[in-house]
């Protein structure tokens, strides 16, 4: 085997002959400017051939099973290992995947607490024991030499009611004693029994001596098969003794079922809540919404969430509304308190508005999942057609825990796993480690506690410390979606590996970034060999080996620069990347401050998430930076509070969090959220879709003569409809392939060969160009191209301006970077015509960029301050942070030791303040 991975000959998309040497049990790093090829170079040749050999080592049959992936365009690649991919990714939008169930932490304590719990009666909270057969004989037996007893199988509990033909079956099934209210009595005697009686049947009577062990166990299992699960030993003092082989509240509240690990699995019907199904949200439609036009009457469409009148469910509710008195010709507005409150929540024998619909969504969410229908698209159904009528509110019959009362009930030390779910990893660690158990049940709960600790540990070493177990995947950034996925992997303990990570570093303050890059030294100390997509300059000065691709991007880069050592990038006069690490070249800093020319906002937060009684102040017209540790509070701060009351002042819709307030906000005319979310999640969205390119290109297309001849409309121009697109694909280019186990592949349309269009459409042309191939063209190509058309003209030309000229038209958006995402966002802003004063609200614009890219950035952001907006950034990159005028740090720390506002004020200011952040400065 040989010493290093030797690439020869990559070509993949824009790279031009790569011959590249990668150290084996050494961590590499490929940095360079965006679009220069880095992650054509590793994730789409290296891993991917990767990937390709370890379908080809597997059996014949199951290479039958899996489709034979594509080989990448390259020549050779020697000594490569078995390959893992932890890159950048959107989160998971399924709704029932959390940081628990996505660690594996979770499955770790569901064993936990179906090993160790102790469980209570969820009305009463006395603690609930089940006993065996055994266990109740033993119990038995302990009650000393001579004792008599008898066993009973209570039949009828006090207060509940008497099931019909009790008396005639048990005489039927030969028992001839009865204890009612205690009282003895002779079944042939009883007639009938007396209501709310409590009634046991003899089964046996015995006295403690030897040799009665069997009938003793007998007597046991025949009163838990009558007496549904529970046996009473009473003494012929009285004394009653009482045992259930399942945990049951002998006050008749509840019955909890077998304690396993499923019962605490949300997935599960056995553990999920009944009333949200597991996902710990529920919809709840309100007057305010469900009613959408309050001056007309229910006849006339006061509803429009029943669909059209014409439908069998909206007939038959405006009948029984009528039934009840409501006056169906009356503008709702109009109706009495007493008529609205019927028609919305109905009476005898009617469900009312409200709640039917809360009705028809959950059955229609059930029916389609029983179907086999995918889960999130069923709720997005849902979302897109009832989004507006309801809002998604914590369930209030879980209160957001995911699960039933009976799987609540079980604790262990003292709590449930709701509970437990709910800390933050670093105090669940240390939860874990203060679990008492006894000598015999300590072999198996000690590897339970050893996995669950390494997990969180791992957690914690990648900046996810302060995240709780509960919290949803949909929830994540993308980095932290990410981070999360890395843990995961690390948990495996693999060694011999080839790990390939993308901008793992990505929203990590330096400080965390730092324990970061240590976890990676691990990984490659236990013989593994990391390979990292990166821009950060901490993770460069420790890496083994650096290689530079560049010198620009798309059809400019695809070469190599320089590799090597870091001291060997310092001194290669070629290096953009190693003239910033020598300090060759330096980023910009303002000589001085901008003053608060027009006034600031002012954001009061009470209380939201960890932040607690804060008070922050933004100048506008400047650029402001929002820095802290990771979970300190800054998205929460920005993007949960500052947002959605900005856009509340400018009278948008939004859902303001109670105790936020904000003012000075209409100082401002515009807000403008510019984050690294995707820009589409299907295959057909591309930047031309996205900046409305797509729409003028079609226009021009029908127009040509040879279009118009054939009676082409801009339609046909469309890969979304029926028409012009190829159908095989759906105009989409590719399509998914099921890897079973593996994540699903993509191939490309063997119809219409990736183009999207069918080959009527590709037959008309402009300046020699079908419009599949005016698509592949990358922005500052097409800018030359449609100079003269204005309409398209000027949207390229604001990709153009944020260093996005290198993205081709029609490239997928599932395959943007987050960083290429984002500055898509700003491009359309910026296409935008004469754009009034703006609050520009970035959530880690530098996610993705080199330095020369964030270069750019900070001239971009300077110049939006320049022609009169506002610029708030959520950001960690350093030297953004030394070109802003206004900083507010928050911390000291994550989760709830954070959420405090440090320092606020210049640069200087908060280098001077000796925080986290000033020390990097």
């Amino acid at each position: 085997m040989t010493a290093d991975i030797v690439i020869v000959g990559a070509r993949e998309h824009n790279l031009k002959n790569l011959t590249v040497t990668l150290p084996k049990g050494r961590i590499t790093v490929v940095t360079g400017p965006s679009g220069s090829g880095k992650s054509s170079f590793v994730f789409d040749t290296l891993y991917a051939e990767g990937q390709r050999r370890y379908v080809e080592s597997l059996s014949g049959h199951a290479r039958r099973i899996l489709t034979k992936l594509p080989r990448p365009d390259v020549d050779l690649i020697e000594g490569l290992c078995p390959a893992l991919a932890v890159r950048e990714r959107e989160p998971s939008r399924n709704p029932r995947s959390t940081v628990g169930t996505a660690t594996e932490v979770y499955d770790y304590l569901r064993v936990l607490f179906a090993t160790l719990g102790e469980v209570h009666c969820p009305t009463c909270g006395k603690r609930l024991l089940a006993h065996s057969v055994a266990e109740v004989a033993e119990a038995a037996l302990d009650l000393g030499d001579g004792t008599k007893f008898s066993v009973l199988a209570p039949v009828v509990f006090a207060g509940a009611p008497v099931p019909k033909g009790l008396i005639a079956d048990l005489r039927s099934r030969g028992f001839v004693r009865l204890r009612i209210d205690d009282a003895a009595a002779d079944l042939g005697d009883v007639a009938s029994i007396p209501k709310g009686a409590a009634v046991d049947v003899v089964i046996d009577r015995l006295s403690v001596r030897d040799g009665i062990r069997s009938r003793l166990a007998e007597a046991v299992e025949l009163s838990y098969q009558l007496g549904e699960g529970v046996v009473v030993l009473r003494q012929q003092d009285g004394m009653r003794h009482r045992f259930s082989e399942r945990h049951t509240c002998f006050d008749g509240h509840a019955s909890i079922p077998e304690v396993t690990p499923q019962l605490f699995s949300f997935n599960m019907p056995l553990g999920a809540c009944g009333v949200c199904d597991g996902l710990g949200r529920s919809r709840r439609f309100t007057e305010a919404l469900a009613i959408t036009d309050a001056s007309l009457s229910l006849r006339k469409g006061a509803v429009t969430a029943w669909g059209k009148p014409t439908l069998a469910y909206y007939r038959a509710m405006l009948a029984k509304i009528g039934e009840a008195g409501v006056d169906l010709d009356r503008p709702f507005s109009d109706l009495d308190p007493r008529q609205r409150k019927t028609a919305l929540d109905g009476g005898k024998g009617f469900e009312g508005i409200l709640p039917g619909l809360e009705r028809r969504a959950t059955e229609y969410a059930r029916r389609k999942m029983a179907e086999g229908s995918d889960e999130e698209r069923v709720l997005e159904f849902l979302d897109e057609e009832l989004g507006q009528f309801a809002t998604m509110e914590t369930c209030p019959a879980c209160s957001g825990s995911r699960l039933n009362a009976s799987a609540r009930s079980v604790r262990v030390e003292g709590l449930a796993i709701s509970d437990v779910s709910a800390m933050d990893g670093r105090a669940l660690r240390d939860w874990v480690d203060g679990i008492e158990t006894s000598e015999a049940l300590g072999a198996a709960v000690k590897p339970l506690t050893r996995s669950v600790e390494d997990r969180l540990a791992f957690l914690d070493e990648v900046g996810l410390g302060y995240l709780s177990l509960d919290r949803s995947s949909a929830t994540l950034s993308a980095g932290e979606a990410q981070r999360v996925h890395l843990a995961t992997q690390l948990g495996a303990r693999l060694s011999g590996v080839l790990y390939v990570l993308d901008e793992p570093t990505a929203g990590l303050h330096p400080v965390d970034a730092t324990r970061l890059i240590e976890t990676l030294a691990g990984l490659r100390d236990e013989g593994n060999t990391v390979v990292i997509v990166e821009h950060d300059e901490q993770t460069m000065r420790a890496a083994d080996h650096l290689v530079e691709l560049g010198p620009g991007a798309g059809e400019h880069g695809g070469e190599l620069i320089a590799e090597g050592s870091l001291d060997d990038l310092s001194s290669n006069q070629a290096s953009l990347t190693g003239a910033f690490l020598s300090g060759r070249r330096r980023m910009p800093v303002p000589d001085r401050r901008r003053a608060a020319r027009s006034g600031s906002i002012e954001l009061h937060v009470k209380e939201l998430h960890n932040l607690r009684d804060l008070h922050v102040q933004l100048p506008t017209r400047s650029l402001c930076c929002i820095t802290g540790v990771s979970g300190s509070g800054k998205s929460s701060l920005v993007v949960d509070a500052l947002l959605p009351a900005m856009r509340d002042a400018l009278g948008l819709a939004a859902e303001v969090p109670a105790g936020v307030c904000l003012e000075g906000g209409r100082r401002l005319s515009r807000v403008s959220f510019v984050d690294a979310t995707p820009i589409g999640r299907s295959a057909r969205s591309n930047p031309a879709t996205y900046l409305g390119v797509l729409g003028p290109l079609r226009e021009l297309f029908s127009g040509l003569p040879e279009a118009r001849a054939r009676g082409y409309r801009p339609g046909r121009f469309s890969f979304n409809v029926k028409g012009g697109r190829c159908e095989a694909c759906k105009g989409e280019g590719v399509q998914q392939i099921s890897m079973q186990l593996l994540p699903d592949a993509e191939v490309v349309c063997e119809v219409c060969r990736g183009a999207r269009y069918n080959q009527e459409t590709l037959q008309i042309r402009y300046r020699g160009l079908h419009i599949a191939e005016v698509l592949e063209l990358s922005v500052d190509e097409a800018h030359a191209l449609f100079e003269a058309v204005p309409a398209i003209r000027s949207r390229l030309e604001a990709l153009r301006r944020v260093g996005l000229g290198y993205l081709a038209l029609g490239r997928r958006s599932t395959t943007l970077s987050s960083g290429e995402a984002q500055r898509v966002k700003l491009a359309r802003d910026l296409a935008q015509p004469a754009r009034k004063p703006t609050l520009y609200i970035f959530d880690e614009p530098t996610r993705g960029l080199h330095f020369v890219d964030v270069e750019q950035l900070i001239g971009i952001l300077h110049q939006l301050v320049n022609d009169g907006h506002s610029v708030i950034a959520v950001e960690h990159n350093m030297d953004v942070v030394r070109n802003a005028d206004w900083v507010v740090d928050l911390g000291p720390g994550s989760g709830p030791d954070g959420g405090r506002v440090l320092a606020a004020g210049t640069p200087e200011a908060i280098r001077l303040a000796g925080t986290a952040t000033g020390k990097h400065l």
